[in-house]
C-alpha cells in the first residue's frame, strides 16, 4: 500500500514509523502497537500522509492526553 507524501510523492505504508512516534511521546509499547495496527487497518492505497497524522493523533489523545501533545511535538521536530 502507497503513501502519497506532502510533496507528491509516493512511498510504502511503514507501520513502524507510527508505532516509533508513539513510543516518542511516551505511549506504552503494547499501546503503540495497537494504534500502529488500527491505522494500518483504517488505511488505503493512496493515503495522505497528513490523513495518516489525523488518525494517529486521534487516537494518541484518546489513550493518554499528555501524550498526545508530546506526539505533536515529536512530529514538528523530526527531520
Amino acid at each position: 500500500m502507497l503513501v502519497t507524501k506532502k510533496d507528491g510523492s509516493k512511498e510504502e505504508f511503514d507501520k513502524q514509523k507510527i508505532i516509533n512516534s508513539c513510543l516518542s511521546a511516551g505511549l506504552a509499547p503494547d499501546v503503540a502497537e495497537r494504534i500502529g495496527n488500527e491505522v494500518e487497518n483504517l488505511a488505503y492505497d493512496g493515503i495522505e500522509t497528513k490523513e495518516i497524522r489525523i488518525l494517529v493523533l486521534n487516537k494518541v489523545r484518546k489513550e493518554d492526553p499528555a501524550c498526545a501533545q508530546k506526539w505533536i511535538d515529536f512530529e514538528q521536530n523530526k527531520t
